[in-house]
């Protein structure tokens, strides 16, 4: 059995919730160097990237600082989408990139209709974010060190 192709994204979420988020999803090909997300403004999209990669670009001043590199099977988007905020960084192509796009607006709508979807949708996120926050921390504590 296959796995579903947002199942990486949404690990708790079961294949009849996945087929629902399906239902909003597009496939979409990206150019080398486009921009996904734009610092300090607000996405209208998730993406899962299901081929290629992507550039975690923050601006400091004058420069461009990669902060880090998304992968297969990674989530864009979800910080701002779980707090309603803008984007925190730019993220680019790296690479041509195959993605799935996830209409914000029409997911939330669904989410709103399925408390129980919702529930498992922001706990995924939440497990993504921590895991991520884990991974600053473990750096940065040995970059003092």
């Amino acid at each position: 059995m296959t796995a579903h192709p947002l199942a990486a994204a949404f690990p708790l979420l079961t294949p009849a919730q996945l087929d629902q988020i399906s239902g909003l999803a597009e496939n979409v090909a990206i150019e080398k160097g486009s921009v996904l997300l734009q610092e300090g403004r607000h996405p209208d999209a998730l993406y899962m990237i299901t081929g290629g990669v992507a550039d975690l670009v923050k601006h400091l001043a004058e420069t461009e600082l990669i902060v880090a590199e998304i992968k297969t099977g990674e989530l864009i988007g979800e910080m701002s989408f779980a707090g309603n905020f803008p984007a925190t960084a730019t993220v680019k192509a790296a690479t041509d990139i195959a993605a799935i796009k996830i209409d914000k607006s029409r997911l939330m709508t669904l989410l709103e209709r399925d408390a129980v979807l919702g529930m498992a949708v922001f706990r995924s996120i939440a497990s993504t974010v921590s895991r991520r926050l884990l991974q600053i921390t473990e750096r940065f504590a040995f970059l003092r060190a």
